[in-house]
């Protein structure tokens, strides 16, 4: 059960600056409704899943207007969003743990984590939550996992218990057999053993969604042979953060996009836990990061780019412009697409590329949005 310790709780909302302007008040007044009113969206939405409230606040966060905000948001309703599926079981600090896989019970639950986040801090709630369940970082293709970090980057309860609701109630664990003597310096030389014994015997887990190939690759004998553990996890975040940057420049592949948004999610998530609670939970997500790895080719991946690469990448600009400025006209672009992935992907590259940079974060989104001209 999840105990309300009664105490004075600062309104999320309350903690933005004072000393924003008019008009960006009036964005994140309009972004809360916007995010309040997409939490009623079903979490599948037609062919894709709910992306509306992430993209919602990536687009805030890149300094989208009102009107902009709007105008995604009746996009992403007329286009996409499906009504929410419920049941009349109500939820409660008695059953809330026995939603794991009852999709139908989101909304009920999410009602429930909203009300324990306003008895007591956020953090608390998703301690308890996280500490109970089974961490499983891929449920529903990452997604899960990087909508509770962006509700948690937007300090907005509703989204915070929106994503935990979601790891909940699609919960997706992957269960595999660990051979505690497999074990690897670093992730890179785990993820390039994977690559060899996968060239060697090539398989394409097909499937209709990344989840479906997900399973199809933990249920794979060799997947359980050929993972490996990681001596020192201490840098293994940062790690997995820059092998999915390079992946995913190498290979463009669909699933090593959700790889690398969901690093980004899972560094926000992690920074708000103790760190007793992060060792449980990490080697969790290199499972998880290794079977999309996987079930995405396992692609054979170059050292992390040097600087001499960096003419290769095209961002010869670097030399005349700063990069911020770079980053805003890149925004800008970002800002007037539909494409929800396209909009993620430019807010995750730039906050990943703010506290590790690497010209790989640049050159993705001038390569991605180029074609979207």
């Amino acid at each position: 059960m999840l105990i309300f310790v009664k105490k004075l709780n600062k309104n999320i909302a309350m903690q933005k600056c004072a000393t924003e302007s008019a008009s960006d008040n009036s964005s994140f007044e309009l972004l809360d409704k916007l995010l309040d009113a997409s939490a009623y969206f079903a979490l599948a939405s037609k062919g894709t899943t709910n992306h509306c409230p992430m993209a919602l606040i990536a687009l805030s966060k890149m300094g989208a207007r009102p009107e902009r905000l709007q105008q995604f948001f009746r996009m992403w309703k007329n286009t996409y969003a499906l009504p929410i599926r419920t049941s009349p079981s109500k939820v409660n600090g008695d059953n809330w743990l026995q939603q794991l896989g009852q999709i139908d019970n989101f909304i009920h639950l999410r009602a429930y984590f909203m009300e324990a986040i306003s008895a007591c801090a956020a953090d608390e709630v998703m301690i308890e939550v996280l500490s109970q369940i089974p961490f499983a970082p891929a449920t529903a293709a990452f997604h899960a996992l990087i909508r509770l970090s962006y509700g948690l980057d937007a300090q907005h309860v509703g989204e915070i218990a929106a994503g935990l609701a979601h790891l909940v109630v699609s919960n997706l664990d992957i269960k595999i057999k660990v051979n505690q003597s497999q074990l690897s310096a670093t992730a890179e030389q785990a993820l390039a053993q994977l690559s060899l014994s996968y060239k060697a015997n090539p398989h394409l887990y097909s499937s209709d969604s990344i989840v479906g190939s997900l399973k199809a690759v933990v249920a794979d004998l060799r997947f359980v042979d050929g993972f490996q553990q990681i001596e020192n996890q201490s840098q293994l975040l940062s790690e997995m953060t820059n092998l999915a940057i390079v992946a995913y420049w190498q290979s463009k592949n669909f699933t090593v996009l959700h790889m690398v948004t969901a690093m980004h999610a899972a560094r926000i998530v992690f920074d708000r836990l103790p760190q007793n609670l992060v060792v449980v939970l990490l080697p969790q997500l290199w499972i998880a990061f290794c079977a999309a790895y996987v079930s995405a080719g396992a692609p054979p991946l170059p050292s992390l780019v040097s600087a001499e690469r960096v003419a290769e990448l095209r961002i010869d600009s670097l030399d005349r412009v700063s990069s911020e400025q770079i980053w805003a006209d890149l925004f800008s672009k970002a800002i007037q697409s539909d494409d929800d992935h396209v909009i993620k992907l430019t807010y995750t590259c730039y906050e990943q590329n703010r506290i590790d940079p690497s010209p790989l974060y640049i050159a993705t989104i001038m390569r991605m949005l180029s074609k979207n001209d």
